[in-house]
């Protein structure tokens, strides 16, 4: 019993159809996220350089560190 070509066209093609639409809802492409990852890197770059460092803050943390008896609580 062989099947005729017609039906074996049919369920070649139905079986690529079920296989695009699975990859369809697969992740994000690659591309798209080294996308979105470089925009929020460039974002991060911005902010560091508008950014004016507190020192005094950092002063106070760094001697709460090695001195915690002269910290306010």
């Amino acid at each position: 019993m062989s099947m005729k070509w017609d039906i074996k066209i049919g369920l070649v093609l139905l079986a690529v159809l079920v296989f695009l639409s699975l990859a369809g809802c697969s992740n994000v492409p690659v591309i798209e996220r080294i996308e979105d990852t470089t925009k929020k890197q460039e974002t991060v770059k911005d902010e560091d350089k508008s950014s004016i460092p507190d020192f005094n803050g950092i002063a106070e943390a760094l001697g709460c560190v090695f001195a915690p008896q002269t910290c306010n609580k």
